[in-house]
């Protein structure tokens, strides 16, 4: 029996029917129409192309539709003569006008609908006396949608949503005044792809291979390595201090996983963006399990953030606010952090969806050069050895110790030391390196309070409070204010270089600080006995990408 859906796409023969169709034809011994009706009733997909060109108060889309989704979704009957009657076949392709204007959305910046509508549709490929089984994959009808636009659009969503009970699959190809944009594109049922579009700059010719992709990497480097806004992105730092999985998935993708309640289909609003969390800690928290020096380590959800299509919204972390899910990317930091450092490392990837049917991580070990790492379900498993660093042994400094009087040059250089000293032990691999790399240059009572203290100068408040590495040190002035000869006093101005990194993302910030430094002369060298900042001025956060794409 044929069974309806009640729905514009409809279900396709069943299996039982398939099968006394199938001993029909053998009977009959047209074998080659028997592979054809086959492999339409036991894998159907649907298959659609779509080229949609970008105008700035349009948008016009050619969608051409294969005769074979006709016969599926109206579950179609061929003749005698195994064709399917031409006036069947245009009478459907007119009813078809409505299920395509439902179902394939352009939305705007804004997350809104545009409105459209079917100007035309071009059946010429259908013969007069009808199109043979063997031919419905072959021939197709063209539809001509005009989507209007009151106003440019920086993004433009496209989704299409042809399948429900059968895969369905269009290739998309994107032109921007006519002239080639993307490459083509292949969008699943219900999955969306946004694209960005310049203003003022739009092309005005068709560009050769080189100019292309010279504009490419353009785009890239100003999207910050983020190639699409549909993909999911995956980045695995390993650091001796942890392991960090950071994950950069489109809220679509991440609903096949963890469906996230709202009020709107539409729109995700901040308050439940805020519920959301605890049931994407759940989930995270039990699935793909990783191994640190041969204990299984939880991770901590440090961050949850939802963004829209600015690139600036996860580079700079921007306030929450409301996104609509069609376009919104959801930002994902799993912390793993193990009792000693990270040496042995395994890790294992086991949540797959249609599309996120891979995971493709970039590597990112220490200051390595970052390689790529491919988790599938057969092979979803990848092992490291972090090699130890070997690293000087702390030693105090001695540099004008026996001098009778500090110079203004000599308390600089004395001074740099210290800072330096101080700075980069927050660089150690643990704690306890930290504070032994301390215990050269401060004083025993004061290195809890300089630890503390240094970690709150360093803290980054636009990436979601991480410290910075620390990468440089340097004092531009000195003023000696006091020396006896057993402690000196200095009122130093110096700057402090440091990087945090996030979504593959190098930021790099430069402190300014102003403070007095009182060292004490000690057998073992120089020692900070007392340490004030008076003045911390930030200077803008300068983002640049690690890899190349």
């Amino acid at each position: 029996m044929i069974v309806r859906c009640g729905c514009a796409n409809r279900t396709h023969f069943s299996h039982s029917q398939a099968n006394v169709y199938g001993f029909l034809w053998m009977t009959l011994g047209v074998v080659f129409v028997l592979g054809t009706v086959a492999s339409v009733s036991a894998h159907p997909i649907s298959l659609t192309d779509a080229v949609v060109d970008v105008h700035k108060d349009h948008v016009q889309i050619k969608l051409g539709v294969a005769i074979e989704d006709l016969v599926l979704y109206y579950e179609l009957k061929a003749n005698k003569e195994f064709k399917y009657p031409a006036d069947k076949l245009r009478e459907m392709a007119k009813e078809h006008q409505s299920f395509i204007h439902e179902r394939l959305q352009i939305r705007g910046a804004d997350g809104k609908l545009l409105a459209g509508r079917v100007q035309g549709m071009d059946t010429t490929q259908i013969p007069e006396d009808g199109v043979l089984q063997t031919e419905i994959k072959s021939r197709s009808i063209s539809y001509q949608i005009k989507y209007a636009i009151v106003q440019s659009h920086r993004f433009l969503t496209i989704r299409q949503m042809f399948g429900e009970l059968q895969p369905a699959s269009m290739d998309c190809l994107l032109l921007h005044n006519g002239f080639l944009l993307e490459k083509a594109r292949q969008l699943a049922s219900g999955q969306t792809y946004t694209i960005e579009l310049d203003w003022d700059n739009p092309p005005t010719e068709r560009p050769d291979y080189k100019t292309f992709r010279q504009n490419k990497e353009k785009q890239l480097r100003q999207r910050l390595g983020i190639a699409s806004y549909s993909i999911l992105y995956s980045f695995l730092y390993i650091t001796p201090r942890e392991v960090r999985h950071e994950i950069l998935v489109p809220m679509l993708t991440l609903e096949k996983w963890v469906p996230l309640q709202r009020k709107d289909q539409d729109f995700l609003d901040v308050d439940e963006q805020k519920s959301a969390q605890k049931s994407l800690a759940d989930f995270f928290g039990k699935g793909n399990p990783v191994t640190i020096n041969g204990t299984v380590i939880t991770p901590t959800l440090e961050r949850t953030s939802f963004f829209g299509l600015d690139i600036r919204d996860f580079a700079l972390n921007a306030p929450p606010r409301r996104v609509n899910v069609y376009q919104a990317r959801v930002g994902l930091i799993l912390s793993y952090r193990p009792t000693s450092p990270v040496r042995q490392l395994t890790v294992e990837w086991d949540t797959y969806n249609k599309y996120a049917p891979i995971l493709k991580s970039l590597v990112l070990v220490n200051d390595e050069d970052p390689f790529t790492q491919f988790f599938v379900k057969n092979a979803p498993g990848f092992e490291w050895t972090l090699a130890k660093v070997k690293r000087d042994k702390p030693q105090g400094l001695k540099d004008g110790l026996k001098a009778q009087q500090i110079s203004q040059s000599l308390g600089k250089q004395i001074a740099g030391s210290v800072l330096r000293n101080v700075f980069t032990a927050i660089n150690r691999d643990d704690d306890g390196e930290v504070f032994d790399a301390l215990a050269v240059a401060v004083s025993p009572t004061l290195i809890r309070e300089i630890y503390l203290q240094i970690k709150r100068a360093l803290i980054v408040a636009e990436q979601g409070s991480a410290s910075l590495h620390v990468r440089d040190v340097v004092v531009n002035s000195v003023v000696i204010t006091h020396d006896d000869g057993e402690q000196l006093t200095m009122r130093c101005r110096w700057q402090v270089t440091g990087t945090v990194e996030h979504w593959g993302h190098l930021h790099t910030r430069v402190d300014e600080f102003v403070g007095e430094l009182t060292l004490s002369r000690e057998r073992t060298g120089w020692m900070l006995d007392k340490f004030h900042v008076s003045e911390q001025k930030q200077q803008a956060i300068k983002t640049t990408l690690r890899y190349g794409g």
